[in-house]
């Protein structure tokens, strides 16, 4: 787990070139960690503010919301090169019922397993 997540974190600006279904997978469960974590870490410390009055906002939250975010488009965009599709598809997270589509092709959809219009894979592994 630590490799794929070391790499996803490494290539954080690399949007080109392809990113196997394990990766995303670790990641996504390392994002998970880290928000749930950070999430407890500000209730726990009351680190809120209120930046629209009434509704509280959790800095460390936030923060690492903010951090993690180019790191998962990065890994979004490989992950559709991987299965042959333009990163432009990642815009289908904006509509409702493209969300459905994109946690299929992200998490469950197998890579090509030969070179495609995106490259070669790196890693071949049986995910």
């Amino acid at each position: 787990m630590n490799y794929w997540v070391l790499k996803s974190l490494k290539d954080f600006i690399k949007f080109n070139g392809r990113s196997c279904r394990t990766e995303s997978r670790y990641f996504l469960i390392f994002n998970i960690l880290i928000g749930v974590s950070a999430g407890l870490i500000d209730m726990l410390m009351g680190f809120t503010i209120e930046i629209i009055p009434g509704i509280p906002t959790l800095i460390l939250s936030e923060i690492t919301r903010g951090i993690l975010i180019l790191p998962n488009t990065s890994l979004i965009i490989r992950r559709l090169h991987d299965i042959n599709k333009s990163g432009w598809w990642m815009l289908l997270f904006f509509t409702i019922v493209g969300i459905i589509p994109m946690l299929y092709w992200l998490y469950f959809k197998e890579g090509d397993q030969y070179e495609n219009n995106y490259g070669t894979i790196d890693i071949i592994i049986n995910d």
